[in-house]
């Protein structure tokens, strides 16, 4: 098949004939999600980011059944570090299907790095409600949860420590 065909070019390096291939088979198949996360990887083996990003942002707009293709997109962004992005994504696959454990763990883990400590617990035990046998959940969740209470300790040390800024000395400048 052309799918075929084109991995074989992608994986000895022949992007160019990979990518007119995948174009050919999607042409012939438009509603394939496997030939768009096909032509995606060809662009991250390329480095073209951007333009898998677009790629997986399209296939997901045309049929929000496709959450592979949003699954993929959000990892991108994860690894780009584009947390908010992240979010957004996996919080549009959890209004197709809310139970996506995949969707509902990277969506904490973005609130975890956002700082946004409690959205991530509250995602991490809407996990462990469906599913309380979830060890990586469990794991997060507690470091998210001591990782909070460390920050509020240090915030309330802060704050418990008088200053002095009132009092400015002048410095008498001399050469």
């Amino acid at each position: 098949t052309l799918y075929e065909v084109s991995d074989i070019y992608e994986k000895t390096g022949q992007y160019k004939q990979a990518e007119l291939l995948i174009d050919k088979a999607i042409s012939y198949a438009p509603q394939n999600e496997k030939l768009r996360l096909k032509k995606a990887d060809i662009y991250i083996n390329q480095n073209k980011i951007e333009d898998a990003k677009e790629v997986l942002r399209v296939s997901f707009e045309e049929d929000s059944t496709r959450l592979e293709s949003a699954m993929k997109l959000g990892s991108i962004h994860y690894k780009l570090l584009n947390y908010d992005s992240t979010i957004l994504v996996m919080e549009k696959i959890s209004s197709v299907d809310s139970l996506n454990m995949g969707a509902l763990s990277l969506k904490a883990k973005s609130y975890d790095m956002r700082g946004l400590y409690t959205s991530a617990i509250n995602t991490y035990e809407k996990i462990l409600s469906v599913d309380s046998l979830y060890e990586d959940a469990k794991t997060e969740r507690e470091k998210v949860i001591r990782k909070r209470a460390y920050l509020q300790k240090i915030k309330e040390e802060r704050e418990a420590v008088p200053t002095f800024d009132f009092f400015i000395p002048k410095i008498k400048k001399t050469i």
